[in-house]
């Protein structure tokens, strides 16, 4: 209960949650960083109840944006971009 005397919501646990599918937008230009983040993410995805993400990554004809329309038409209730390189505009 808060302070007013109201219910507090409690969140899901990451076994019970079901958050669905997320798609991650990366440019894959340098392979050490995008392994170390496709690890963070990954875990850090797991634990907020999503299932295992879908890798879209970046082109120099395909910046970005064709990849974002991939992952919504997928059916992606997240979609999170990655960059430092321009991929996030």
């Amino acid at each position: 209960m808060t302070r007013s005397g109201g219910p507090t919501a409690t969140p899901a646990s990451p076994a019970s949650a079901d958050a669905g599918l997320a798609c991650v937008v990366l440019n894959p230009s340098k392979p050490a960083v995008t392994e170390s983040v496709r690890r963070r993410l990954t875990l850090a995805l797991a634990e907020a109840g999503y299932h295992e993400p879908i890798w879209l990554e970046t082109t120099v004809s395909e910046p970005g944006a064709t990849q974002a329309r991939l992952a919504v038409a997928s059916g992606a209730r997240l979609v999170v971009a990655g960059g430092g390189d321009g991929t996030v505009r």
